[in-house]
């Protein structure tokens, strides 16, 4: 099931979209080589003859194969090991951090080199109440989610996407250490504004580039020039209706699937099997090691990043 999240319905009134598509506040971007994974079976590893081979249990020193492990730490990790380091596609569980009245756990399903993030992959922020699973109810649930390429375990190029209450951000670029935004033709948008920019960051801000503001019908009110700290009116016509026409296919596009929704219904589908079977129990047998796989891969269903690449140009 997926869910439609408030942010798709409220936009009911929109002009016919155009063919690109955006995205917003932390981000995803996959190039011609990296497309070619993330088109790819997400388990390309895990042949038939690998998911024969015995299922390593809680906590043995030695890991090499399928394992379940929890950590020291409070962190759960579901997957394969090479060398006795996690490698290739699986999901790990951060464990939670306790701010009072409620927790902030982090969820990460993708690839893994040595140890590290690295490749394509979904990590997802999730805020919830104690006692209150975020997962069971989609429009009281806050949650943060990068979608994209890692590099050594920081994010890379990508769409980083955000939902608190009714309000939702998308940023779709690129980004340098300490998981800032910066770079060139990087798109922000905000929900609660009715804002759209598009420019260059730089350390996490914006530093130039264009501003568009739209109306409840979808349509954009004003376009204007960001430079030096200042917006200004465009000066020619030809660029005005051009950079109109790339910000309105961008908002069109992220409005054309309800991409929270499906994050939403990923997650909650992945952390239900886990809570139910796979880190409540010391043995877990093949049949539901193998169904948990393919909950696993219903992550294919989030897509955000190669419509953005197919359709913005």
């Amino acid at each position: 099931m997926i869910l439609n999240s408030s942010f798709r319905r409220s936009k009911t009134k929109r002009k016919k979209a155009l063919s690109f598509k955006p995205t917003d506040n932390e981000n995803r971007n996959i190039d011609s080589k990296n497309r070619e994974n993330y088109e790819d079976d997400p388990f390309p590893k895990f042949k038939k003859e690998k998911e024969k081979e015995k299922i390593i249990f809680m906590n043995e020193e030695e890991k090499e194969g399928y394992c379940v492990n929890r950590y020291d730490n409070g962190d759960s990790y579901f997957g394969y090991y090479a060398n006795d380091l996690r490698n290739y596609h699986d999901f790990y569980s951060y464990c939670p951090i306790d701010f009072n009245d409620y927790n902030l756990n982090g969820y990460y399903l993708g690839f893994w080199k040595d140890d590290l993030r690295h490749g394509n992959g979904i990590y997802l922020w999730a805020k919830e109440k104690k006692n209150e699973k975020f997962y069971e109810n989609f429009d009281k649930s806050n949650f943060r989610c990068f979608i994209g390429l890692f590099i050594s375990d920081n994010l890379n190029k990508g769409t980083y996407i955000s939902k608190e209450k009714n309000d939702y951000f998308l940023y779709h670029g690129t980004f340098i250490d300490n998981n800032k935004k910066d770079g060139k033709n990087c798109f922000y948008y905000s929900s609660n504004l009715e804002n759209l920019l598009y420019g260059t960051f730089k350390d996490d801000k914006f530093v130039e580039g264009y501003i568009a503001k739209f109306n409840d019908e979808g349509e954009i009110n004003y376009i204007k020039k960001y430079k030096n700290y200042k917006a200004e009116n465009l000066e020619k016509n030809y660029e005005n209706n051009k950079i109109k026409e790339l910000m309105a296919a961008f908002r069109d596009c992220i409005l054309s699937e309800d991409y929270f929704g499906i994050i939403f219904d990923v997650f909650a589908g992945i952390l239900k099997f886990k809570e139910n079977y796979i880190f409540n129990i010391d043995v877990i047998n093949t049949y539901k090691h193998d169904e948990f796989l393919e909950i696993c891969k219903s992550y294919k269903k989030i897509t955000i990043n190669y419509d953005i690449e197919k359709y913005v140009k």
